[in-house]
């Protein structure tokens, strides 16, 4: 099960000028899916949410924004990495999983200029 949701908050700060604040979760159930060299075996992967924010200005076609993402810092294993040629094995020759995940939190501070 996947489920998400959003919304936004825009209020004027000054007859030229509108504050806004932005949020949006999401959440991920536990799925299954073959293991990479694991013969068949399947593994289980958590569930995970995910939690974004934006706080920013609006001055009519300009916006600077301070965007907030991945702000909980999850870490799930969004899948797992078999690239043929580009496996890593252990001392013993066995290989060692590998996995995707998110990008851990991060802190930006952007400017738009529509056209």
């Amino acid at each position: 099960m996947t489920a998400s949701m959003g919304g936004v908050y825009t209020r004027p700060l000054t007859t030229s000028l509108d504050g806004f604040v932005a949020a949006d979760y999401s959440y991920t159930g536990n799925s299954i899916s073959l293991l990479n060299g694991g013969s068949g075996l399947v593994g289980e992967r958590p569930p995970y949410s995910l939690v974004n924010l934006r706080f920013g200005v609006q001055h009519e076609k300009q916006e600077l924004s301070l965007n907030l993402h991945n702000v909980t810092n999850a870490k799930p294993n969004l899948g797992d990495i078999g690239y043929i040629g580009y496996a890593q094995f252990s001392a013993a020759g066995v290989v060692m999983p590998q996995v995707a995940t998110l990008q851990p939190f991060t802190v930006i501070l952007q400017y738009k200029n529509n056209f």
